[in-house]
């Protein structure tokens, strides 16, 4: 797996408590270098290995899965998160994949 990131059409405190309601804990809340007024929250499930990243800054919200923290749920915690609309939004998500392809597999060469 590569380094996935996904945006999501939930504002900060949706994707927060949308974590929150599926188990998963804050396991650290700062902000991102560089980006005065962001949020960035690292969030785990107690008891398991893997680290899902949550950013907000400037109306943009997105998930972070590195590939040696993906903890074997951290990729699929992501696309559920970003296949999740605002009551309102019927627009799909929009994401990107650093290095592989949505599903996470490498491209075909």
């Amino acid at each position: 797996m590569r380094l996935l990131e996904l945006d999501l059409n939930l504002t900060g405190e949706q994707a927060l408590a949308e974590c929150q309601r599926r188990g998963l804990v804050v396991a650290s809340r700062r902000e991102l270098a560089g980006r005065v007024g962001s949020s960035h929250w690292h969030l785990r499930i107690p008891g398991r290995a893997g680290t899902l990243e949550l950013s907000e800054w400037q109306g943009r919200v997105w998930v972070k899965v590195h590939p040696l923290r993906e903890g074997a749920w951290a990729a699929a915690m992501a696309r559920e998160l970003a296949d999740q609309t605002m009551p309102a939004q019927q627009e799909p998500t929009r994401g990107r994949v650093v290095g592989a392809d949505a599903r996470g597999s490498e491209p075909a060469r």
